[in-house]
Protein backbone atom coordinates (compact mmCIF):
# COMPACT_ATOMS: atom_id res chain seq x y z
CA UNK A 1 0.00 0.00 0.00
CA UNK A 2 3.24 2.36 0.42
CA UNK A 3 3.81 2.01 -2.87
CA UNK A 4 -0.41 3.61 -4.05
CA UNK A 5 0.60 6.50 -1.06
CA UNK A 6 3.43 7.30 -2.85
CA UNK A 7 2.53 6.84 -6.96
CA UNK A 8 -1.09 8.99 -5.78
CA UNK A 9 1.57 11.77 -3.86
CA UNK A 10 3.67 12.51 -7.29
CA UNK A 11 0.52 12.53 -9.69
CA UNK A 12 -0.97 14.85 -7.55
CA UNK A 13 2.03 16.96 -7.41
CA UNK A 14 2.26 16.58 -11.26
CA UNK A 15 -1.13 17.62 -11.70
CA UNK A 16 -0.45 20.52 -9.38
CA UNK A 17 2.59 21.65 -11.45
CA UNK A 18 0.77 21.37 -14.83
CA UNK A 19 -2.03 23.58 -13.48
CA UNK A 20 0.02 26.23 -12.73
CA UNK A 21 2.31 26.32 -15.89
CA UNK A 22 -1.00 26.82 -17.75
CA UNK A 23 -1.69 29.41 -15.69
CA UNK A 24 1.42 30.84 -16.33
CA UNK A 25 1.35 30.38 -19.60
CA UNK A 26 -1.67 31.82 -20.30
CA UNK A 27 -0.89 34.54 -18.02
CA UNK A 28 2.30 35.97 -20.11
CA UNK A 29 0.73 35.19 -23.65
CA UNK A 30 -2.27 37.53 -22.67
CA UNK A 31 0.39 40.54 -21.22
CA UNK A 32 2.53 39.88 -24.76
CA UNK A 33 -0.66 40.08 -26.67
CA UNK A 34 -1.75 43.43 -24.64
CA UNK A 35 1.75 45.07 -24.44
CA UNK A 36 2.29 44.26 -28.66
CA UNK A 37 -1.39 45.76 -28.98
CA UNK A 38 -0.07 49.30 -27.07
CA UNK A 39 3.41 49.38 -28.64
CA UNK A 40 1.60 48.99 -32.45
CA UNK A 41 -0.89 51.82 -31.09
CA UNK A 42 1.79 53.78 -29.95
CA UNK A 43 3.95 53.03 -32.90
CA UNK A 44 1.54 54.12 -35.36
CA UNK A 45 0.68 57.16 -33.33
CA UNK A 46 4.40 58.61 -33.48
CA UNK A 47 4.13 57.52 -37.20
CA UNK A 48 1.18 60.01 -37.81
CA UNK A 49 2.72 62.87 -35.76
CA UNK A 50 6.01 62.35 -37.42
CA UNK A 51 4.50 63.02 -40.49
CA UNK A 52 1.89 65.78 -39.62
CA UNK A 53 4.83 67.33 -38.30
CA UNK A 54 6.81 67.23 -41.17
CA UNK A 55 4.10 67.86 -43.82
CA UNK A 56 3.29 71.15 -41.22
CA UNK A 57 6.92 71.96 -41.45
CA UNK A 58 7.10 72.59 -44.99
Amino acid sequence: MAKMRDDYSRIQQAAIEAKKSKHISDWVIKKIVKNYTEIKITAFLENQNAIFLSVGCQ
